[in-house]
């Protein structure tokens, strides 16, 4: 028979077994918890100029994108949950082998951006933080086999 200690401290093991027993069970839904920390800017439609620089800091252009509401749809390889970007003026300077169709994703703090989300096997991504100013990040390009850096990104308001 196991020897139940004499100060009784074992009687808490079966609410600590319930409950962590109820925490990996349930699946967590954070976007609710997410979404609080996305800053107002980010969070409604609006045009941003991304100012693109490649890794020895020279740069390769700018894009102005409307980052929309609206789903990006069937004719996509990214999940359901990211939403259309409509190129409003494309001033990169980059060969991406593939027409651009932007989508996007902001989570909290951060957003990604597809800039060939028409693509499955190939992926140009501006990855980065974002705040009530802007935001900041990576360009990266991914393929089934790699991935690399290919500089950084700035981004700003549309101001009228």
């Amino acid at each position: 028979m196991p020897r139940i200690p004499p100060d009784e401290s074992w009687r808490w093991y079966p609410a600590f077994l319930i409950c962590l027993c109820g925490c990996t069970t349930n699946a967590v839904d954070d976007r609710a918890f997410m979404s609080q920390l996305t800053p107002d800017e980010w969070r409604h439609p609006g045009a941003w100029t991304f100012h693109i620089v490649d890794n020895q800091h020279d740069s390769l252009g700018h894009i102005v994108l409307l980052l929309t509401d609206e789903g990006i749809g069937a004719d996509s390889c990214v999940d359901s949950y990211w939403k259309k970007a409509t190129i409003i003026d494309d001033g990169l300077d980059f060969d991406f082998g593939f027409e651009k169709r932007p989508a996007y994703n902001v989570k909290g703090p951060w957003i990604t951006i597809d800039l060939t989300a028409s693509t499955c096997n190939v992926h140009h991504k501006l990855v980065g933080d974002v705040d009530s100013e802007g935001a900041v990040g990576s360009f990266n390009y991914i393929d089934l086999l790699d991935s690399y850096s290919i500089g950084t990104f700035t981004a700003k308001p549309v101001v009228d």
